[in-house]
């Protein structure tokens, strides 16, 4: 057999193996615009949507940049398939790790945080206000809570530049069970180890909260020094542990998608 039949061969195997498209399976298309005042570029963004959407098992979906925005291809799903990828791709997937200030130990900066107008605040003081669920995070009597902006519930946290703990710290996630409550595990990178520990062991007692997108999400409290290997424990769903695990490995996002899209469209599969 010449050279020419084993390409021919090749090239008849690899169309056989090629991705499913919409076009060919049927599935979903969704559009959607960068939120205003975005300095990133729709190429970035597609890039780094495609590897959040592989990360999260997404593996047959396609990413381009389209006009001042993107749009995504999901091969195969339906109408109820998508809400998932939404929540994915309208998410920074900003994670942070700060210590919850306490009545009693931290007044200084609570005198200083409630003395400031709401909107005011800076990290750079030493403190931040952040979003409170009180559904999921039932505050204790040390906790310092305030109505914030638009009514929300918001609740104090200290912030140290110098030792600041995100996500990027992480060197791998996954998720897991614990007492059978769906959880998120993994291991932290050198320089996040040595970060955590530092903060661990100068909190023991304290409440540790876990913060994604400028919302607090649990806040356990510390029992003893945590340096390398972390479990992420709260109320959350499977669906929520299966998309901050997608984060933390995919990473944040270098912008911002507008919340709904600008267009959704089921396509049939070809018959």
């Amino acid at each position: 057999m010449n050279l020419r039949c084993w390409l021919l061969i090749v090239l008849v195997l690899l169309a056989g193996c090629s991705k499913p498209t919409v076009a060919k399976s049927g599935g979903t298309v969704l559009v959607y615009r960068l939120a205003p005042n975005q300095t990133v570029r729709p190429e970035e963004m597609a890039v780094a949507l495609q590897q959040r959407l592989v990360a999260s098992g997404f593996s047959d979906a396609s990413v381009t940049a389209h006009a001042n925005g993107v749009r995504i291809e999901l091969p195969g799903s339906g109408r109820a398939d998508v809400s998932p990828v939404k929540t994915l791709l309208t998410k920074p997937g900003q994670l942070e790790f700060l210590i919850c200030a306490e009545r009693g130990s931290d007044d200084k900066v609570i005198g200083a945080a409630e003395d400031v107008p709401n909107g005011e605040e800076s990290a750079e003081k030493g403190y931040r206000w952040i979003r409170l669920d009180a559904k999921r995070v039932e505050p204790d009597s040390k906790m310092v809570v305030r109505k914030g902006r638009a009514g929300r519930e918001e609740v104090l946290m200290l912030v140290d530049r110098e030792f600041s703990i995100t996500g990027a710290d992480f060197r791998e996630a996954h998720a897991t069970v614990e007492g059978g409550v769906p959880c998120i595990a993994g291991a932290l990178s050198a320089e996040g180890g040595h970060k955590m520990g530092y903060v661990t062991a100068n909190n023991l007692k304290k409440r540790l909260g876990i913060v994604l997108d400028g919302e607090l999400l649990s806040a356990p409290i510390i029992q003893s020094k945590i340096t390398d290997r972390f479990q992420l424990t709260g109320r959350f769903s499977q669906q929520e542990v299966d998309t901050i695990v997608a984060m933390l490995r995919s990473g944040t996002l270098p912008g911002r998608l507008e919340a709904e899209p600008a267009s959704e469209e089921y396509v049939e599969p070809k018959k």
